[in-house]
């Protein structure tokens, strides 16, 4: 079952077990809306019921059931909190996680295969690191402005981004 972080509890609140998340999530409203939450690491989780949530600044404070006391709060500090596929909150239509992204075929409508998304650069205007592929016509990593003019189609099922780029974008 593959699992997607939603947060990292980075320390503890008060003597009665509450811990302290710093949401990884876009969407931190989602805590309130969760009756249970997976933590642990990579290998290992534990599944939590969430009695309580409330908000302290930009963190997540949450009280789990069995986790009673500071010292058992402070065990848990630099665990992570994990959703599965299934509790994801759904995007609008034309939006779509990072995650699902990376990895993409990036074929332009002149020039064929350019490369592949490495990673999304998050920012007033979101940008695509694109990573050059042998077969490809660029040979080093180069931006895309993820802007509809530029993006014809992206269809996760291919694992593929059809684009439109304009002379120069691209080329060395």
């Amino acid at each position: 079952m593959k699992l997607y972080t939603i947060g990292k509890i980075i320390g503890v609140q008060g003597i009665k077990g509450e811990v302290k998340v710093f949401p990884t999530t876009s969407f931190p409203s989602r805590f309130r809306q969760m009756a249970r939450v997976l933590i642990g690491d990579d290998k290992t989780q534990t599944d939590y019921p969430i009695l309580s949530v409330r908000d302290q600044k930009k963190l997540i404070v949450l009280s789990l059931e069995g986790i009673t006391t500071r010292t058992q709060a402070e065990a848990m500090v630099g665990l992570h909190l994990f959703v599965t596929q299934d509790e994801l909150v759904k995007l609008p239509e034309d939006h779509y996680y990072i995650f699902d992204l990376i990895g993409l075929e990036v074929i332009d409508k002149k020039w064929g295969l350019l490369g592949l998304i490495k990673d999304v650069i998050e920012g007033a205007q979101d940008l695509y690191l694109i990573s050059p592929v042998p077969t490809g016509l660029p040979t080093k990593e180069f931006l895309i402005p993820a802007v509809k003019d530029l993006i014809l189609e992206i269809d996760l099922q291919k694992k593929i981004m059809r684009v439109d780029l304009p002379e120069g974008l691209w080329e060395e």
